[in-house]
């Protein structure tokens, strides 16, 4: 499973709006590993001068309470990128065991599984969030837990759909007849053969997980204890007019990011289709 994983985002250099996101990507993951051994103010220091504009000491100049943004931002991005991959990993385990075991046992077993995941499709995800979040606490495990539980049904419905494709071809048949287990035969042969689109929409739910985290933050039940992009807009937008570099800057950390995640996950889209894989010479 890992090389096709590799595989797929090898190819995305064939796609230039997936090459575009993966280079952005890489720009922000190297920011996000790098930035505790930076030379940088903590990023929840108040030792500066409040609204102090963007100059060599203060990249991005200071906040309402003196912090320096330019920390914040490059620390901001660690929790972005740490609330996406959890969540949307998450999602893209429990869709795939739900959606290949019902895809490769049909009957009731699927039937049961299909309508748990609809009723999941129709619950609105935000708001259920909010009222899990406000009931059990704003930490980031929390939001974190919470969004990928509640992101998975995309992930089982593409898998069901490989599941009930794969599972009629010749090689599951000759498995079955060699008496292979069918736990073995959807861990090690279902899954890894039908993982090519979970691959690709776990960056689109990536992207959907960094907007909701920070849709919670803006509103004030992300987690104090974190540094947040959207909270540190909502803690700016109101001196927008007067000091723009207070919620400007962590606003577009996160438009970037968003951008680059999905532009990566409509790369490998691409990939996945044959029409376009041929249009742009991929064999």
């Amino acid at each position: 499973m890992a090389n096709r994983i590799v595989g797929a985002i090898s190819e995305i250099k064939y796609t230039k709006t997936g090459l575009i996101g993966l280079i952005l990507l890489t720009v922000l993951v190297t920011i996000a590993l790098i930035a505790p051994l930076l030379p940088i103010p903590d990023p929840h220091s108040t030792e500066f001068q409040p609204f102090l504009p963007p100059s060599k000491a203060h990249p991005m100049g200071t906040d309402n309470l003196g912090r320096d943004i330019f920390s914040r931002v490059l620390w901001g991005t660690r929790t972005s990128l740490a609330v996406g991959l959890v969540a949307a990993g998450l999602s893209a385990i429990i869709g795939v065991l739900v959606g290949g075991i019902a895809g490769y046992y049909g009957g009731t077993i699927d039937d049961v599984l299909s309508r748990i995941t609809e009723i999941f499709l129709v619950i609105p995800g935000f708001f259920l969030a909010l009222l899990v979040v406000s009931i059990f606490g704003s930490s980031l495990i929390n939001i974190m837990v919470v969004l990928g539980l509640l992101t998975w049904p995309s992930n089982a419905r593409l898998m069901r759909a490989q599941a009930l494709s794969l599972k009629e071809r010749e090689f599951i048949q000759a498995l079955k007849v060699s008496g292979v287990s069918d736990l073995k035969i959807v861990l090690r042969h279902i899954i890894p053969n039908g993982i090519q689109p979970i691959i690709a929409n776990t960056f689109l739910q990536m992207a959907g997980a960094i907007i909701t985290e920070a849709g919670l933050s803006f509103i004030g039940l992300g987690d104090p204890n974190v540094v947040s992009w959207g909270k540190m807009i909502y803690e700016g937008q109101i001196y927008i007019t007067s000091y723009w570099w207070v919620p400007i800057f962590p606003g577009i950390f996160l438009v970037l990011t968003v951008l680059a995640l999905n532009l990566l996950g409509d790369g490998l889209l691409t990939l996945l289709n044959p029409k376009l894989r041929r249009a742009i010479g991929v064999s």
